[in-house]
């Protein structure tokens, strides 16, 4: 595992010259923005106070550790809205380095030893103009110092594999995948559960295989029964003209019985 740390670099061929950029990055911050930005992180709505007033800290619902990181990392240091609007507007949550290329190796160094990083998260004031300029100042520095690296494995196609070596970096999901335990140990609540579910199903294939010819017995006789529903269909309709026949000769017959039962009735 590699530890890095955000960090936002503003360098210049002069310390005084780094703090002057970094003066007018400052000029540039959007108050009410970096104020916005804060308040989604945390919850906490800032812009409603005296810019200027001391601040204390609160129990929050949104990020606890931004709000700690201005109260419990330095207890010493009292907050103001516009200070944390200047801290955030420039570098967020990170650490920001400003001075020469050398002033900024003994910076990095210092980060390095004393708290065991493995690398840095370059963040940016301006956008490419920040990186641009680490790249031209900053990091020959770096490289002559023995603090930066200047060949890059060319077997490596991947990020991961750029930090610990080409074919030396599995994903971190890969290992518990591949190499859990198939079956639980003996004496884990689990295995015995796992032989019962074993016998069970080993029942159910005996079931399975008797029920396949069930099944397609049944089907056979659902086939069937759909051709003797179309067979008494075609009955039906062939009825039908039959029985608008045979509707008028029964009405004639009745009525020829009619007339006979009458005649014989009227007869001495």
């Amino acid at each position: 595992m590699k530890i890095l740390a955000l960090i936002t670099v503003i360098v210049a061929p002069t310390d005084a010259q780094a703090r002057e950029k970094y003066e007018r990055h400052l000029a540039n911050v959007s108050y009410e923005g970096a104020l916005a930005r804060y308040a989604g992180w945390t919850g906490i709505d800032l812009s409603t106070l005296d810019p200027d007033m001391p601040l204390q800290y609160a129990d929050v619902d949104g990020s606890r550790s931004i709000v700690e990181m201005f109260s419990k990392a330095d207890p010493t240091r009292t907050w103001t809205s516009r200070q944390i609007a200047e801290f955030i507007g420039i570098g967020g949550t990170g650490a920001v380095i400003v001075g020469s290329p050398r002033t900024v190796a003994a910076e990095l160094r210092t980060w390095r030893d004393e708290a065991d990083l493995d690398g840095f998260n370059l963040s940016y004031a301006t956008k490419p103009g920040g990186w641009e300029d680490f790249i031209e100042l900053a990091l020959p520095e770096l490289r002559r110092q023995g603090l930066a690296r200047d060949a890059y494995d060319e077997r490596a196609t991947t990020l991961r594999e750029s930090f610990y070596g080409a074919g030396l970096a599995p994903h971190p999901a890969r290992p518990p995948r591949f190499q859990a335990p198939r079956r639980a140990a003996r004496g884990h609540p689990a295995a015995g559960r796992r032989r019962r579910i074993g016998l069970s199903l080993g029942r159910i294939g005996p079931v399975r295989r008797r029920i396949g010819p069930v099944r397609r017995r049944i089907g056979l006789i659902r086939r069937r029964i759909g051709l003797i529903r179309r067979r008494i269909g075609l009955i039906r309709r062939r009825v039908g003209p039959v029985r608008r026949r045979v509707g008028p000769v029964r009405r004639r017959t009745a009525a020829v019985l009619i007339r006979s039962t009458a005649s014989k009735g009227a007869s001495p």
